[in-house]
This record gives structure tokens, C-alpha cells and sequence, in this order.
């Protein structure tokens, strides 16, 4: 008989112990190596660059919206990637003219002419930049030069028209007006042309008319509610006229001019200590911004007020404000104050702007008078 042999089986126990030693010498040399994820690892997740037409988005928005400073910033972060961007250029200019800035936005609105000389929307922005800064002939010429080339264009006609109200030549204003109304009868650019050029005239009801409808049309524009409070003042209708100017500061409450208007508005009120406080407001938000200091000079004259008239009035023609009645009384209070040496100047400047100004000639009587023992 055949007998079987059996092996015999090994322990599982070495096994066991096998497992455990191959374990933990995997656990030491993991714990020597730098841990191996399996996520890729990157730098910051990179910000895409804004590109110029998205700032200008933004800054066709805050436009919109009323916020000019905002819309001024946007546009030039779109030009300093875009230099010659025609439609940043253009806008900005246009937004430089209303901050009170118009000398500067004549270099925008020439480099857009320059980017596209025959452009009908660059002619008119030029022609607004120089009418407003002050360059009235010039200003003439090149709405001549674009309502030649594009007769049919309203905005043009209109400006063309701003600028012979401002040559005194009513009859050529009436006519540009009235070609630019029958071209676009609801532009609220021709509508506000249309108001100056009534206001000028003396046609104050019918100014506000205009100036209204403009102000439906667009309701985010500041200066329109400056505008028809100023009428609202001469029509004597008191409550009006401060809605209109608060109406203004809420829109713009960054820039000085609606703060300005609303001081003079309580000046022409005859509240002079609000007045005070609004100016000075519209100083503390521009320092730079000449006109308040001249009505804040005023404001402190006709109290009497002359060592604080004074200053104002010198920082109001230092910044460029011409007004013969700001020389005359800038004289008048260092007559009053006995300091004739230091008025004398400021007079004769007076009298070189208005050969017949009486308060300029009675306040050189006085400095010219002998004195009394």
C-alpha cells in the first residue's frame, strides 16, 4: 500500500508578521520623502486685465448715472491703456467741459479731431470745449467750418448758434436755433442750447420751458437744475429755485459747483449765514474752484466783513474769475480799512473793465481826497 505523505503548512502567523514588517518599513521611507500630491499645484488664479472697452462701459454708466467724477476716472483708465481711443477722447471731453474744466477738455476734443478730421461728433465736441472754455472766436470758427461740411447735423447748428448768442449777434443765434429745433426738436443738447440762448435774450419763461424739457430727457445732468433754479431766482419764486439747487447737489455731491449755485441762491435769499456754509462747502470740496470764493468774498463785503472779503476775493481772481464787481469791492474793502495804497490797484483794474463803474470811481475819490486835519 501506498502511503501519502503531507507537508505541513506553514503558520499563517509568519505571515502576518511579514505583512507588518513590509508595512512599517513602507511608513518609514514615505516619512522620509517629501508627500507626492496628486492635485496639480498652480500659482494665484490670475485676475483677467480689464481692457480699455470696459472701462469705458463703466464709464458710460457712472455718465448716466450723473456721476461725472466716476465717468472722468473710468474713461481715463481706458486711455491709458488707449491713448487714441476717439471714443474715450470724445466722451471725456465732453465730461471735462461740465466738471468746470474746459480748457482741458479742448485737448481732448482737438485729439479726437485728430484721429478723425471730418468726424461731425469730433467738430462739435471741439466746438463746445472752446466755447466754454472761453475761446469764443475760435469756438466760431470750427462750428462754421462743421455745419459747412454737415448742414443737416443738429448738434452743430446748436452750438453754432451758442456761439453767436455769446458774439452778441441775436438774430444769427435765432436763426441757427430754430434750424437745429426743426432738425431735432427733442435733443435735450438743443433743447439746453435753445434755453441759454432764450435766457440771454431776457426770455426767461420761455428759457424755462426749454430748460425743463431738457431736464425730462436727461435728469442725471447737474448743471440743467443750476440753470433753472438761476430763473427760478429772477422769477422770484424762492422754493423753487433751492429745490432745484438741492436737486442738484444730490445728483453731483462730490463737485463744488451745485454747492456754489445753492450759496448763492441763499445769498439772493438774504440768509447769509446759509450762504456761508454752502460755500464754503463747495471750497472745502475743490479748492481750486474760483467762483465760490468770489461769492464768498460778497457774502462777507455786505456784512462788512472786509479782512475776510479780502482773501476770498484775491483767491477768486488769482484762480482766474474776471468780474469787474469783484475788483471794485475787493478796492472798496481796503478803502475801508484805510489802506488806500493797496486799493488803489484793484480799482483802476476795476475801471480798465468799466471806464464808468461809480463804485470804482467814488473809491478812488477817497483814496484821492485830501485828508482832513
Amino acid at each position: 500500500m501506498y502511503i501519502r505523505r503531507y507537508r505541513k503548512r506553514r503558520s499563517s502567523r509568519w505571515w502576518i508578521f511579514l505583512l507588518v514588517i513590509l508595512a512599517l518599513g513602507a511608513f518609514y521611507f514615505s516619512s522620509k520623502k517629501p508627500a507626492i500630491s496628486l492635485i496639480p499645484r498652480f500659482g494665484p488664479t490670475p485676475t483677467p486685465t480689464p481692457s480699455a472697452q470696459q472701462f469705458i462701459q463703466e464709464g458710460e454708466k457712472a455718465w448716466s448715472e450723473g456721476r461725472l467724477k466716476e465717468a472722468f476716472s473710468q474713461y481715463s483708465k481706458a486711455l491709458n491703456l488707449e491713448p487714441d481711443n476717439f471714443q474715450a477722447l470724445l466722451r471725456r471731453s465732453q465730461i471735462l467741459v461740465f466738471l468746470g474744466r474746459a480748457k482741458e477738455a479742448v485737448e481732448d476734443a482737438k485729439r479726437a479731431l485728430a484721429l478723425k478730421p471730418d468726424s461731425p461728433e469730433a467738430i462739435a465736441g471741439l466746438c463746445l470745449a472752446l466755447n466754454w472754455a472761453g475761446q469764443i472766436d475760435e469756438a466760431f470758427e470750427t462750428c462754421v467750418k462743421g455745419v459747412s461740411l454737415y448742414p443737416q447735423n443738429p448738434i452743430l447748428r446748436a452750438y453754432l448758434a451758442e456761439t453767436y448768442i455769446d458774439k452778441s449777434n441775436w438774430d444769427r443765434a435765432n436763426e441757427e436755433i430754430n434750424a437745429a429745433l426743426s432738425l431735432a426738436p427733442d435733443d435735450p443738447e438743443v433743447l439746453r442750447v435753445y434755453g441759454y440762448i432764450l435766457e440771454k435774450q431776457g426770455k426767461y419763461r420761455q428759457a424755462l420751458e426749454a430748460y425743463l424739457k431738457a431736464q425730462e430727457l436727461t435728469p442725471h445732468l447737474y448743471h440743467l437744475y443750476i440753470r433753472v433754479g438761476n430763473l427760478y431766482i429772477i422769477l422770484k419764486k424762492w422754493d423753487e429755485a433751492l429745490a432745484q439747487f438741492n436737486k442738484a447737489v444730490e445728483i453731483a455731491p462730490d463737485l463744488p459747483m451745485p454747492y456754489d449755485a445753492l450759496g448763492w441762491g441763499y445769498y439772493q435769499l438774504k440768509d447769509l449765514d446759509r450762504a456761508e456754509v454752502e460755500l464754503k462747502k463747495a471750497i472745502e470740496i475743490d479748492p481750486d474752484y474760483g467762483p465760490a470764493y468770489g461769492h464768498l468774498g460778497v457774502v462777507y463785503y455786505v456784512q462788512r466783513k472786509y479782512e475776510d472779503a479780502i482773501p476770498n476775493f484775491e483767491r477768486a481772481i488769482e484762480l482766474g474769475v474776471k468780474s469787474v464787481e469783484y475788483y471794485y469791492e475787493l478796492g472798496l474793502s481796503y478803502v475801508f480799512l484805510g489802506l488806500c495804497d493797496q486799493a488803489l490797484p484793484w480799482l483802476e483794474k476795476a475801471l480798465e473793465i468799466d471806464p464808468y463803474s461809480e463804485p470804482a470811481l467814488w473809491g478812488l475819490s477817497q483814496c484821492q481826497a485830501p485828508k482832513k486835519k
